[in-house]
This record gives structure tokens, sequence and C-alpha cells, in this order.
């Protein structure tokens, strides 16, 4: 049923994307990927207004499923779980220039990315393939070509972009990426750490005006958050109780980040799980935030990608001077008491 949603999905596609040769050949594989015994609560969908009444009409099955998107130009995205993993699937088209973007992402850490960039005169085709195994890639593989009008490829030297798309991914600079990029193999070990590095840079820049909530036990969030919820609106906490509603979501981190004795939210998770539990989100569409548990005198970071009730995260290990650096990256952290206690620092004034 879903590869006959989708099909009819780009039929309603623009013509200088239904008339591109790349594009029909891409979509038409995609969808023969879809598998036939896929449920409705596998997967998410969301299209512009007027295609989403057609479709509803079409397949009032899809309630729930289906939404209308408001990003400007957006004409699809699709998310679809499997259980290999999951597979995201997205179409633009702006001023007469087309972006079709399938990412595969499967839980043995094998990743896929398939980007086609329609314009009238020429089609650029970006193909990106790696495995990633606990947060170190042990296997790259980057394609760019670009087609005429009628989909005939045309010969042009394009290494300088694969270079930039090299450098960007393990964080080296531009003029010695493609010694690295044609040796892989051999500077594996360089790359990576080059690459975990400017993670770590990119994670601590996320939350240099980001402030953290005070501890807890991660089975308790439900009543933590509806105590701290009564605190900001100056209330006196009452005595709750769960009710449940955070059990999946509680389930999903307890696989990523394993036990814990407490741990902290950062601030745009609070906000996004608060906002579930009032009923102000039906689901957590899309957020990014930060985790930090403490297990045995170990503090242990968690960057967590949600995306529709479905989370992911890498993590590492915290040592003195990154948990340093994450406490004066904002003064209400730095004097946050039950914060201090939490990382075993006492209450600190400054």
């Amino acid at each position: 049923m879903l590869q006959e949603i989708f099909e009819d999905i780009i039929s309603l596609m623009p013509s200088n994307l239904k008339d591109n040769k790349l594009f029909t050949e891409i979509t038409k594989s995609f969808s023969n990927e879809i598998p036939n015994d896929n449920h409705f609560n596998q997967f998410y969908l969301k299209v512009p207004e007027n295609d989403f009444f057609e479709l509803i009409s079409t397949y009032p099955e899809l309630h729930g499923n289906l939404e209308i998107g408001e990003d400007e130009g957006r004409l699809l995205h699709l998310t679809l779980y499997i259980n290999q993993g999951l597979v995201t699937i997205s179409i633009k088209s702006i001023n007469e220039i087309g972006r079709l973007k399938i990412a595969w992402r499967e839980i043995n850490g094998k990743q896929k990315e398939i980007e086609l960039i329609v314009s009238n005169k020429h089609t650029f085709l970006r193909k990106l393939s790696k495995t990633e195994e606990l947060n170190w890639i042990t296997d790259y593989s980057y394609d760019i070509n670009v087609y005429d009008k009628d989909g005939k490829p045309i010969s042009i030297d394009l290494e300088d972009d694969k270079d930039i798309e090299f450098s960007k991914e393990f964080c080296v600079p531009e003029e010695e990426a493609r010694k690295y990029r044609l040796h892989f193999k051999e500077y594996i070990d360089f790359l990576n750490e080059s690459r975990l590095k400017g993670i770590n840079k990119e994670i601590y820049s996320n939350i240099n005006d980001s402030m953290f909530c005070p501890p807890f036990k991660l089975e308790d969030m439900e009543v933590f958050l509806k105590e701290e919820l009564d605190k900001t609106a100056g209330e006196e906490p009452e005595e709750y109780k769960s009710t449940g509603k955070l059990n999946n979501i509680i389930k999903s981190l307890k696989e990523i980040i394993g036990p814990s004795e407490e741990i902290i939210l950062s601030e745009d998770l609070y906000d996004a799980f608060s906002n579930y539990l009032l009923g102000i989100l039906d689901k957590i569409l899309a957020n990014d935030g930060l985790i930090i548990k403490k297990i045995r005198g170990q503090y242990i970071l968690y960057y967590i990608h949600i995306e529709n009730d479905k989370i992911m995260g890498i993590h590492e290990i915290l040592n003195d001077n990154s948990i340093e650096k994450i406490i004066e990256a904002n003064q209400t952290n730095q004097h946050l008491e039950s914060l201090n206690d939490f990382f075993g620092r006492g209450y600190i004034l400054k």
C-alpha cells in the first residue's frame, strides 16, 4: 500500500522533476525497495496542502501518518522505519531548481545517501556511502557526477568538490583532503580522531547558550518534569505518580544510554519532553539535545537525535576538563547547586 501511495505522490510532482530521467529512475528504484508488509505506524509523511487533501481523500487510513508541510518548496518528506533501520526521502523545488535526497541509516552502522539536484541545464548526482562502528568510520566512499538535460554524463573534473566534502566529513584542511581521501585506509586512525574532535567541538558549541536541568533518575522523568513545571509556574509541587505517558521515551533512552544513577538534560530536550507530556506536542517530530549520565563515578555525554519519536544517539566519556567547559559554558549552570553536586564539585559561587 505504501508503495502505491508513494507513486501517487511522485505523479503529483512538477514537470521539471517528473521529466528528468535520473529523477524518474531513482524514485522508481526507491519505490521498488519499499517493503510490501510495511505497517502504517512505521512511517511518517509531510506533503503540501493541496496534495494532503487529495491523498487523505484517496487514502483515509493515512490519518495520523500524514501532515501538511509548511517548509517553502517542500514537496515531500517521508520517514520510513524498517527492520534494518531508518530511511528518509526529501523532495524540494524552488525557482525551478529541484532537489531529491534519500538517506539510509542501518542499525549495523551502514549509511548511504543519494542527492540529486535538477536545474534547467544540468543535473548533479551525489552519492555517499560509509560504515560507522562505535562512532568510528571504517569505510567511506563519495562520488559526484554531472549530466545534461537529456541525462547524458558530462565529462568534468570534480575532484575539488570531492575534497571539499571529505574535508567537511573528517575536519581536515581542504588542501590536504585529497591525500587523505585517496589513501583512506592508510590514514583511517588519524582521520577518525580528527572527525571526533570536530564533532566534540560542534557539540560543545551547541551548548554555549544552553543550560542543563537539575539531575534526576531516568525512571522518574515524568514526575520530575511535572514537579519542575510546577516550580516554574511558581506553584508548590504536588505529589505526582507516573501515568506512563513517557514510558516509551524512557525505554528508548535506556536502550541508548544503558544503566545510570542520575542524568541531566539540556534545555532543548527538557522543553521537548515537557511539551509532549503537557499534550502541546502529539509526537516529538525532530529535536537534538544532550544527555549526561552519571554511573560509578563516570560521566558520559550523549548527543541525542529524535525524529518522529524515534531516538538515536552517539556518546563520549567526559574528563574533568570537558566537565569544566560544560559548566562554564552557561552562567546558570555555574550557579545551579544540584548540578555542581551532580559533578561532585560542591556549590561553587562565581
